[in-house]
């Protein structure tokens, strides 16, 4: 039998008042947990931790050892996947030794200790991650990371937040029990949707970007053209930046000029000079027998690069950033599945990735 549970962060009494947990220290979470987890899951059944199972920031550092000999008290096999409390042990403590971090966990009664994993139960898929932004497409995805702040459900997954079901483990039959239940009743809830359509595919996207003007919409004719509140992640959006010495407008200029510096240098000019995003654009598809042979292959570490310039040199942009907290970051185009989430909302999202990773090194 399989049990999740992810976030427990042992080791700190912040955690305590940060979630208001109910305890009155940390020797009683970890002596409830601890008794709640061996009542249900025995010597042969396997714990994950989706990450964070002990606390390591900046302000507590020295209990981390500690707390993982807390494996060594529960009885089923415990298996942990990374999540960033313990990724920056590895870094600080570990010199990034993954093997030497591994090893410690081992010594200390962990069974295992993975990056990921990817399980099947119920004929089901599931693919097993700290962090819901590196979620996978055609599987059921368990994460944690954000504690109680989305809740349990996602498009994507579910969250296995210790604080959403008591400190009790999520055991196989209940989640399959949850997924049954979401699809029986949850996804057609008139009260669980949105605008009378399921929140997992919504028809004629464009129109409902903005819930704000989404009222309006149903009661006339109505285009509206204000920016939303995080517009500036999007390449459009005029922030400028300076890259290799030269300055575009936007991040759409840098990116598409960026496909012709070396194979075609006068286009890489003509795009830069452009007097919109749109025309850079325009310009970029129209030309894309000259772009660099290898631009797919190296497209994502460009655009990358380029959202450093704009958050290094746009001190609103790093502000809005911040802003996000743990929340996923989307990029919501219906018209692009790879840098967004495309029409049927299950594209890659690799724009909106790359904010998240930006924003996790500002942490």
């Amino acid at each position: 039998m399989y049990f999740f549970t992810s976030d427990t962060h042992f080791g700190s009494e912040e955690i305590l008042k940060r979630e208001n947990r109910p305890f009155n220290s940390m020797e009683e979470f970890e002596n409830s947990i601890i008794d709640i987890w061996n009542s249900q899951a025995e010597k042969t059944d396997i714990i994950y931790v989706l990450g964070d199972f002990v606390n390591y920031n900046k302000n507590h550092k020295e209990k981390w050892r500690e707390s993982l000999k807390l494996a060594k008290r529960i009885n089923a096999k415990l298996i942990l996947i990374l999540g960033n409390n313990e990724q920056r042990i590895i870094d600080e403590c570990c010199s990034g030794n993954f093997e030497e971090f591994k090893e410690i966990c081992v010594n200390s009664g962990f069974f295992d200790v993975k990056f990921d994993d990817f399980i099947e139960f119920n004929d089901k898929k599931f693919y097993l991650n700290h962090f819901p932004r590196n979620f996978k497409q055609n599987y059921i995805n368990l994460f944690g990371h954000t504690h109680r702040t989305t809740g349990l459900w996602k498009p994507f997954g579910m969250n296995m937040g210790c604080d959403l079901n008591h400190f009790y483990l999520f055991s196989q039959e209940e989640i399959e029990r949850l997924l049954k239940d979401k699809t029986l009743y949850w996804d057609s809830d008139k009260d669980n949707n949105l605008l009378g359509k399921t929140s997992s595919v919504i028809e004629n996207i464009e129109q409902y970007r903005d819930p704000i003007l989404a009222k309006n919409i149903l009661e006339e004719d109505f285009i509206g053209f204000y920016p939303r509140e995080f517009f500036v992640f999007d390449n459009f959006s005029s922030f400028g930046l300076i890259m290799d010495g030269e300055f575009y407008p936007t991040v759409e200029h840098a990116y598409q000029s960026g496909k012709f510096v070396d194979s075609a240098p006068e286009i890489a000019d003509q795009i830069k000079k452009c007097l919109s995003a749109h025309d850079a654009q325009k310009i970029a598809f129209a030309n894309r027998d000259r772009q660099a042979p290898n631009w797919d292959e190296i497209k994502v570490e460009y655009m990358e690069k380029l959202l450093r310039k704009k958050l290094e040199q746009n001190p609103y942009v790093k502000q809005k950033l911040l802003q996000t907290k743990d929340f996923i970051i989307c990029e919501d185009s219906p018209k692009d599945s790879f840098w967004g989430i495309g029409e049927n909302r299950d594209g890659q999202n690799a724009l909106g990735k790359l904010w998240m990773k930006l924003r996790e090194e500002l942490k």
